[in-house]
């Protein structure tokens, strides 16, 4: 893709879709762009000043994965994007927060990393550990859907995106973006408290079944 490298050339070669209306992506690596519907609301993170822009990533081998893989994947549910999402909206979508559980051992080894998946308890160890079971998957289903009915995605590709990501990023200040963005997010610090309210749910509701 060949444009100069500046806010007005990559708003004008972006044509967004809304999530439910997209049906391939490149399998080749580049930028992506979530940005909200013009009608939606965020709780009050709309980012009408930027765009409405919540997120901007790179995927540096495949577009097409790393949408439908990892953002949009109820299984595989760790996605910064999808856990910034959901702790937005927990309180609207009625979300529980539970950590992430090791797929070798069913031990739990990340609160951070926590997902929407409901676990429940079906199996212990007397020595270790207790298994819970992943496969009810309501909340992040619920999460699924707000984020295909309220989100619109756009992309383009380029070969080396890590070398251009953090510039666009400046351009457009996507809220969700709070990974040494603290130089342009003002909200980075109230997305980050929300994100916490979900590992302290994690904690307080599991830690204590190791």
């Amino acid at each position: 893709m060949n444009f100069s490298l500046n806010k007005k050339d990559i708003k004008n070669k972006l044509i967004f879709k809304k999530i439910s209306d997209i049906s391939s992506i490149p399998d080749d690596p580049g930028i992506y762009f979530f940005r909200l519907q013009k009608n939606s609301s965020f709780n009050s993170f709309e980012n009408e000043e930027n765009e409405r822009m919540i997120y901007i990533g790179k995927s540096e081998e495949s577009l097409s994965k790393r949408l439908f893989d990892n953002h949009l994947s109820i299984s595989r549910n760790f996605s910064t994007f999808r856990r910034s999402v959901g702790a937005v909206l927990k309180d609207q979508l009625g979300l529980n927060a539970s950590p992430r559980i090791s797929k070798k051992n069913g031990v739990i080894n990340s609160y951070n990393k926590y997902s929407f998946a409901k676990l429940k308890k079906i199996g212990t160890n007397d020595k270790s550990f207790i298994i819970y079971d992943i496969d009810n998957y309501d909340d992040e289903n619920k999460l699924n859907d707000w984020i295909y009915n309220n989100l619109e995605y756009s992309y383009f590709t380029f070969i080396n995106p890590e070398d251009i990501e953090t510039r666009i990023k400046n351009f457009f200040k996507p809220i969700l973006n709070c990974n040494h963005d603290d130089n342009y997010n003002i909200y980075r610090d109230n997305i980050k408290y929300l994100r916490k309210i979900c590992r302290d749910e994690c904690k307080l509701n599991y830690k204590d079944k190791i």
